[in-house]
């Protein structure tokens, strides 16, 4: 559960981390646009002040009166006023010095390693232009709000992520209670309800047992064989749900490992399973391949790989193969079981690890497979902090599990 509180709490900062980037881009954007609006308003009145002052009456259009303009708004003189013909070239000017040159346009412009907002007005009279006003206004202290700003967000950013995943940790908490409460009680209940089932199936099994010797050679006995097969799979069903509730609950802590060669476990399950492989005339091969080392849970892991050879002996017809192998890739260590069955439906591969999925019913119904086989050979693995991947066509299918090499535990002596 606290895996889940974490992973919930990473995915909340993770999203919220992104909608502060994006609502601080757009607000960064918003405020520069405002100032620029701003300093464009300023550049339009300045032309409609300054646009009366310009003597058209002459040869070439030149100001008129400018000294009244400039003791009305001595403040106009931190903006660069330029008059220019209509081809472009410079007549007159006031203000700071600026580029002689006309861009007819209204933006920035960066001149000299500053930005600048520029602005032009055209000097039109009985609709013939006979010039052109254009004004620059410094963006430096647009310039510094906005890094300003830009500033106090990357400064805020970590404190607001921070406090974020504060609060939606403690709050993922509160909402993932109940349903700890309830993983609580189901576990509980099915671990409750095997050990109930356990003693009447032991009843049940010690009945058809006793039957089965007082009826030996009555053709009742075929429908006693029956029940058995039906309370094998129904012991299957209540082993495997209680061994899935204790994995869920369990920890496998260094004091619980102990170093195993994955060569000789192979071996020994290829040993427990070469006569039920033989009856059925399918072949079982451990491959060349490397001496393997790791810190495991000899009976759990024993489980898993035993787990999937019992899979591949399911569903290899005879006269098929089934083989295992051990390797080393880098510090990690693989073993792998393959068989050349039928192979998986491709809809099914990211299922078939699900608790009670089945890929053909019928017929697992008939192996006496219940589903549980591979959600438990998933959850052992993944408890030795390895995973389990699956390859499959209609040539066959190989399950590989993957788990850490570096031994947790220092050998005993």
């Amino acid at each position: 559960m606290i895996n889940f509180r974490l992973s919930l709490t990473l995915w909340f900062v993770l999203l919220s981390s992104v909608v502060y980037i994006v609502l601080s881009m757009l607000g960064f954007a918003a405020f520069k646009a405002s100032i620029t609006e701003s300093i464009d308003e300023e550049l339009r009145i300045l032309a409609s002040e300054i646009g009366h002052a310009v003597d058209l009456a002459q040869e070439k259009p030149r100001f008129r009166d400018w000294a009244r303009t400039l003791k009305t708004d001595p403040a106009r003189g931190l903006a660069t006023i330029q008059l220019f013909d209509t081809n472009g070239n410079l007549l007159e000017e006031f203000g700071p010095k600026a580029s002689p040159k006309l861009y007819r346009r209204i933006g920035d412009l960066n001149e000299g390693g500053k930005n600048y907002r520029i602005s032009y007005t055209p000097l039109i009279s009985d609709g013939k232009i006979f010039g052109y006003l254009q004004f620059e206004l410094s963006a430096a202290g647009r310039d510094q709000s906005t890094d300003r700003l830009l500033l106090i967000s990357l400064l805020l950013g970590p404190c607001v992520v921070l406090g974020l995943g504060a609060s939606s940790y403690i709050v993922s908490g509160l909402a993932a209670r109940p349903l700890q409460d309830n993983l609580e009680n189901m576990r509980r209940f099915i671990a409750d309800a095997g050990h109930e089932l356990n003693t009447p199936l032991s009843i049940v099994k010690a009945k058809i047992e006793s039957m089965e010797r007082k009826l030996s050679g009555d053709p009742l006995a075929d429908e006693l064989l029956a029940c058995r097969r039906a309370l094998g799979r129904m012991e299957i069903v209540v082993e495997n749900l209680m061994y899935l509730t204790e994995l869920d609950a369990r920890e496998f802590k260094a004091g619980q490992k102990e170093l195993i060669d994955l060569r000789s476990l192979c071996s020994q399950i290829i040993d427990d399973f070469e006569a039920r492989f033989e009856g059925k005339n399918v072949s079982l091969t451990l491959l060349d391949g490397d001496s393997v080392t790791i810190a495991a849970d000899s009976d759990s892991l024993y489980r898993a790989v035993s787990n999937l050879v019992e899979n591949a002996w399911r569903y290899t017809e005879a006269g098929g193969s089934v083989t295992l192998s051990c390797l080393k890739r880098g510090d990690k260590a693989e073993i792998s079981v393959a068989d050349n069955g039928p192979g998986i439906p491709s809809e099914s591969l990211k299922k078939i690890f699900e608790r009670f999925y089945r890929v053909d019913r019928s017929r697992s119904r008939m192996s006496g497979g219940v589903g549980l086989g591979l959600s438990i050979v998933k959850a052992i693995v993944e408890k030795h902090g390895g995973t389990v991947a699956v390859e499959s066509s209609s040539h066959g299918s190989t399950f590989t599990l993957t788990l850490p090499r570096e031994p947790a535990i220092k050998p005993k002596r």
